[in-house]
């Protein structure tokens, strides 16, 4: 059944800057495997634990099975896997998954990965979540429902877009999330959200070495790979070299591995 007003038209395709997003269908199959073996190690470090995907021995059978019943989801409207195609269609530089969602609040999950010989020059960053963000989730009015308000990860990732796109409310989210952190503070939960604090200096306060410092102190509670980013990104940011070698080896020495963190310089 599908989680989508049964009068909503499903966009085919979205452009992008220097991309743009259509429904992948079993003709991509060689263009799909490509960029997903090519990027194993990235992928596996995004979605290993989570899917258990890509496996090291993917065949390009399997591929062509899990590429048709992604064309059969988005043709019944029960799930929808764009894409992400180079103007010319030559290669296929990701892909988008917009899923019902599991959990109550929410009106979709969405995720999205690039190719890693991509990663360095932001493909994976504002570029398309900027695209989904604006073209297709506000294409397919999906909003918070009426009296809920939006969790601080959730308003962060609104203010990123914002911010990327230059839209009129990027400020007037941004003020939403100072005040929450601010009366956290004031309750005394100074080390609650230290992930989206973290990403808030970094992304859209500018306060580089407050981002890294957050970022530490968010390491001393979790370490998944997203944490791990945080603070790299705010290394590098500050053209500290030897703090972002030291990040990487610490990171390897947890057992975790990201090739966006390697990208980094």
């Amino acid at each position: 059944m599908s989680f989508l007003p049964r009068d909503f038209t499903v966009p085919e395709r979205v452009e992008g800057p220097g991309f743009h997003l259509r429904s992948i269908t079993v003709h991509d199959l060689a263009r799909d495997y490509d960029a997903v073996m090519s990027s194993r190690d990235h992928l596996w470090a995004r979605f290993g634990a989570l899917w258990g995907w890509p496996p090291a021995d993917l065949s390009i059978t399997q591929d062509l099975v899990d590429l048709g019943w992604h064309q059969k989801e988005f043709q019944l409207r029960r799930s929808f896997n764009y894409a992400v195609m180079a103007p010319d269609e030559s290669r296929l530089l990701g892909c988008v998954y917009i899923d019902p969602p599991d959990e109550a609040g929410i009106d979709a999950e969405v995720w999205f990965w690039g190719r890693q010989d991509r990663l360095a020059d932001g493909l994976e960053l504002a570029e398309v979540y900027a695209t989904i963000r604006s073209d297709l989730l506000e294409e397919a009015a999906v909003d918070y429902r009426a009296g809920m308000a939006p969790g601080d990860a959730v308003l962060l990732r609104r203010a990123i877009a914002a911010r990327a796109l230059g839209r009129a409310d990027a400020s007037a989210l941004a003020r939403q999330l100072t005040e929450r952190f601010d009366a956290a503070s004031e309750r005394g939960d100074d080390g609650s959200h230290l992930r989206e604090r973290a990403r808030f200096a970094l992304a859209l306060a500018g306060d580089l070495r407050e981002a890294r410092r957050l970022a530490r102190r968010n390491l001393e509670r979790q370490r998944e790979p997203a944490d791990w980013l945080i603070l790299a990104r705010a290394d590098a940011a500050l053209g500290d070299q030897d703090s972002l070698r030291l990040t990487r080896a610490k990171m390897t020495d947890s057992g975790v591995r990201d090739a966006r963190i390697e990208a980094l310089r």
